[in-house]
Parts: C-alpha cells; structure tokens; sequence
C-alpha cells in the first residue's frame, strides 16, 4: 500500500468512524422495545460517564449481540479513540465492519491489530483468520462449484407403456416399461468477475454437465454439456433494493448413446429481486434455436424454444423456506406435429433439521418437490395414426412428479443425498402414458 494511499485511507476511516458515532446517538433514541433492559442500562451508562471506555465496551458488547452494529462500532470507536493502543479493540472494529459490508475499512483495521507490538497470541490467531475472510471478500473475481455423483434406480427407466401391445412397430427399446439402474455424475460451476464499476455489476460464466449410464439399455446413455456467459447488471441503488439484471449467451450440446442430437443456442433475460429479507424473486425470459441430430432424430423438429419463466422463494421462519416457480414456453418446428406449447409449475419445501449437539458440518436438509408438466401439441403425429391410433388434432401430455429428498452433510463440504420419487404421465393417446417409481443414492461437494 503506498503512503498516500494509507494517509487517504486513514482519515477515510476517521471521517467514517465520526459519521457513524453521529449517526448513532441520533438514532439510538429512537431504538425502541425491539432492545433490551441491559441495552438501555448500558445506554445510560454510556451517556452518563462518555469518557469511560469499560463503559464504552460493555455497551458495545451488547449492542452487537443484539444487532445493532452502529451502535456498537461508535462506541468500540469511542474507546479506541480513548486508547488508541488497544490492538483487541481495533481487531473487533474490524470484524463489525466486515459484518456490515464496509470489507475495505475492515480489513484496514484488522492488519492495523496485526502491527501493533506485543499481540496477544489468540488475538494474532484470531486477526490472521478475518484477515483472510476481509481478503476474499475484496477479490475481484469468485466461483463456486458442486459436484455430485450417484445411483438411479427407476422401475420404468424407458418411460414405455404398460401395455405389450402399445409400443408395436415403433422401434421402442422394449415393448412396454423396464427397470433398470444407472450411474450418473453433475457438475457445476459459477464464475465472477467485478467489473470494477464501483457498482457491483460483474463478468458472469456458467458451465455444466450431466452424464448418465445404464446397466442395460445403453440405448439411454445421456450426456448434456451447457456453457454461458453475460454481464450482471447491479441495480440496487437504482431501485432502492437488492436487484440484478442478468443477460446471457448460452448453448448446449446434447447427446443420446454416444451421439450428437442436439445443438441449441440463444439468449436470456433474466431480472432477480429482493423485496425483503425474506422474498428472492426472479423473472426469466429466454430463446433458444435447436438443431437436431440424425440418425437419433430428424430435421423436421429443428425450430426454436422459448418462453417466460417466475421463480420465487421465500424464507416462512428460520430454517424453512418455500420454493416454485412457473413456465410457459412454446416449441416451434418444421412440421406441425413436433411442435407444442408447454406449460410447468415446480413446488418445493427446504427444512433444515439439526441432529445432535454436534452440527459443525451444517443441518440435514430435508425437502419435499412437486413437479407438473401440461403439453399441447399442434397436431397428430401420422407415424402414431398409421399404425391405428386415433387423430385426435395433436396430442395432450399430463406429467406429475413428486419427490423426498434429504441431504446429510458428514464432512466440510462433502454430503450424501437421497431421494425416492414417484413419476406419472397421462395422454390422450394411450402409447405415450407411463408411471415410473425411481430411487437415488449420491455424494455431493460443494466449493
């Protein structure tokens, strides 16, 4: 750090230090019931005797237990300014700036604990270890990774029919639904960059992938690469809350048994807001063009998908939160028949649950899901009417899924998650309706 930029960042420090101990004995009064008796005795004592720093600190002690970090920084300031040898105190002023955002000043205030001569070994102990966070919080870039891999057990993994005669001349792996097993791995990462804006707007990439195997029908080997990336647009100050605008490129390439089907690509939009502390709430558009593969497919489904899509989740007390979201998209395509409108609504419910006295790895999380699928498409398939089904002006798809899951954590980062689920589709031709009962048994790592 150069001299000028330490002198600037010093009598920031004092300027910042000076507001907020003005700040707070205007607003202290006006901290109501929601503080408690030892808060207000602390108060008092403070206003009584201000040049006393054990009367400073044990008002700050309090004041940050109960959640009022202004308060206890103007008076943790207050004593410094009394000692200004105190390295401990200049250490914990730097942790309640951490906790309020300001990382710079926090930071300053830490290394500043860090020269001082004679630390104390736990206060050096304890200052090294914020010091690490204050720095990780000033990057310019993050990323963040999960990782899981796992067993399916599906009791219909083909999603055939349940009649033999149903599936007859169509080419169906099998006649009618089989079980089977299969092993899977899922990788995802997010990278960040601050773009340096001072407004928080960043770099954003994405990439992930998906890989499934069968035991038996290789058939359904499934693979899905995702790559996208776009800018983060912070717009907290404009709307007076916590908000991102988020646009991407992205593309997908996915393939069936070891071969291509599937190229897409194309834009989103997406708008996420916070208009609480409890309330996260994302409005999505998006469009993508896909390009299908022989000999797993044919030109005549090559067209666009799009739609508009609302997720919302919501914290209902500590520990629980409830989840959904709802979509509507259309798929356009060379011939009537392959293309559809499609409607979705996902429900779900997160329940920490604490098991033992020792949690240090973190709750088990238990959640229930729901997923509903309704899709219309334009018209009869004339592959399906030719072999005796009915016309019956494009075909109607109900699907429903619902599903328990929970996540143990049995080390940092590392769980094991399990899940049974039950899947059911309807329609009104009779070859396109299945149910499916699947169990899975994972390990997941998170960075």
């Amino acid at each position: 750090m150069t001299k000028n930029r330490a002198h600037f960042l010093f009598h920031r420090q004092k300027f910042f230090a000076l507001l907020v101990i003005l700040t707070s004995s205007l607003g202290l009064a006006d901290q109501v019931s929601a503080q408690s008796r030892e808060y207000f005795q602390a108060l008092n004592t403070v206003r009584a005797n201000p040049s006393d720093p054990e009367a400073s600190f044990i008002f700050a002690r309090v004041a940050a237990s109960e959640g009022d970090l202004t308060g206890a920084i103007a008076a943790l300031e207050r004593v410094l300014a009394l000692n200004p040898e105190l390295s401990n105190i200049r250490l914990e002023l730097g942790v309640l700036y951490l906790e309020t955002g300001a990382t710079e000043l926090g930071e300053a205030y830490i290394r500043e604990a860090l020269t001082a001569p004679n630390v104390p070994p736990e206060v050096r102990a304890r200052a090294e270890n914020y010091l690490a966070t204050a720095e990780v919080r000033n990057r310019r870039y993050s990323f963040s990774v999960n990782v899981a891999a796992g067993l399916i057990s599906d009791s219909n993994a083909n999603s055939g029919p349940s009649t033999p005669d149903a599936g007859l001349g169509l080419g169906n792996v099998v006649a009618v639904g089989a079980s089977d097993t299969s092993a899977y791995v899922f990788g995802q990462l997010e990278f960040r960059y601050d773009l340096g804006t001072q407004a928080g707007h960043e770099f954003a990439v994405d990439a992930a992938l998906y890989s499934q195997r069968y035991n038996s029908f290789s058939v359904l080997d499934f693979d899905r690469y995702s790559l996208s990336a776009g800018i983060d647009l912070n717009l907290t100050r404009l709307l007076s809350m916590p908000a991102q605008l988020q646009a991407r490129i992205a593309g997908d390439v996915a393939y069936r048994n070891n071969t291509r089907y599937l190229n897409e690509a194309g834009p989103s939009l997406a708008f996420r807001f916070l208009p609480d502390d409890r309330t996260d709430v994302t409005i999505a558009t998006f469009w993508r063009d896909q390009n299908f593969k022989p000999p797993v497919s044919t030109d005549q489904r090559d067209g666009s998908y799009y739609g508009l899509r609302i997720s919302a989740k919501r914290a209902l007390s500590p520990g629980l939160d409830v989840r959904g979201s709802v979509l509507y998209a259309k798929k356009t395509a060379e011939v009537q028949f392959e293309a559809y409108d499609q409607f979705v609504a996902v429900l779900g419910i997160d329940k920490e649950i604490f098991v033992g006295e020792d949690n240090s790895n973190g709750p088990w999380i238990g959640s229930l899901n729901g997923y509903y699928s309704h899709i219309d498409y334009e018209a009869d398939d004339p592959r399906i009417t030719a072999i005796g089904f009915p016309a019956v002006g494009g075909r109607a798809e109900d699907l429903l899924t619902v599903s328990a899951s929970l996540k143990i954590p049995f080390a940092q980062n590392y769980g094991l998650l399990t899940e049974v689920g039950y899947t059911r589709q309807d329609s009104d031709v009779g070859l396109f309706e299945f149910n499916n009962t699947f169990a899975s048994v994972s390990l997941t790592f998170d960075f």
